[in-house]
């Protein structure tokens, strides 16, 4: 009895072994595609519709590796999902994946990841309160330099919103960036700068270092502001107004 009891348990532990080696491969296979889709507009909705099929296929019954492993690997698959939707200008959309994943059940790095993509979302549809109440919720704890970086922007963006320019021009002039953020707080500086009517000069010196998509996105997703008007000039080879 003894001798089939361990056998049975090293082929459980064969079994788990070989599932849980199934699992990175999908992972890597997930990261691949998601990768296309975030540095390429046509493999994006291919991406998005690849990470649907894998929530598909968590949310079936529990294998070897139980439901607690596939209720993190869905919450994992749901805070990507969220981010290519963000990147495809879909901010309903990954709010409706978000508020899916319970946050007590993530590391403390994802509940920073959860909490951001949040704020994003709820930004891009001009619900200030809504998005003030997540950056509270929420402590800086288990940021990163870039994710400090993001919240405050996220707090200028918010101080913008509710018409108060000089108020998230201070939160920026309060804010310490890096390299891969230095580009978002710029644009939300010269958004700032534009509402306030001034430093027209810093507006255009901003906007113009930017590439062509980068000018694009902000007219999609700030056209009825100031900024807009030097971001199109730009774009259209005009020079700035005198």
């Amino acid at each position: 009895m003894g001798a089939i009891v361990l056998g049975l348990c090293a082929l459980a532990a064969a079994l788990a072994a070989v599932e849980a080696a199934r699992n990175l491969r999908r992972r890597r296979a997930r990261d691949r595609t998601v990768s296309a889709g975030m540095g390429d507009p046509a493999a994006r909705p291919q991406a998005i519709a690849s990470l649907r099929r894998e929530l598909l296929r968590v949310e079936r019954p529990p294998g070897l590796l139980g439901r607690r492993a596939l209720d993190r690997e869905a919450s994992e698959i749901r805070l990507t999902l969220a981010l290519l939707l963000l990147v495809a200008d879909e901010p309903e959309a990954a709010l409706d994946e978000l508020v899916q994943i319970d946050p007590n059940r993530l590391p403390k790095h994802l509940q920073a990841v959860l909490a951001l993509h949040a704020v994003e979302a709820h930004l891009r549809l001009a619900e200030w309160d809504a998005a003030e109440r997540v950056l509270d919720g929420y402590s800086d704890d288990a940021l990163n330099a870039n994710g400090r970086a993001l919240r405050q922007n996220a707090r200028a963006q918010i101080r913008l919103g509710r018409g108060d320019a000089r108020g998230a021009l201070r939160v920026l002039d309060e804010t310490e960036p890096t390299p891969e953020v230095a580009p978002q707080l710029a644009v939300t500086r010269a958004r700032a700068l534009a509402a306030d009517g001034q430093r027209s000069d810093e507006v255009w010196r901003i906007l113009s270092a930017l590439q062509p998509l980068e000018l694009e996105r902000v007219l999609e997703r700030h056209g009825g502001e100031p900024v807009a008007q030097a971001a199109r000039r730009i774009l259209d080879g005009q020079g700035p107004y005198r």
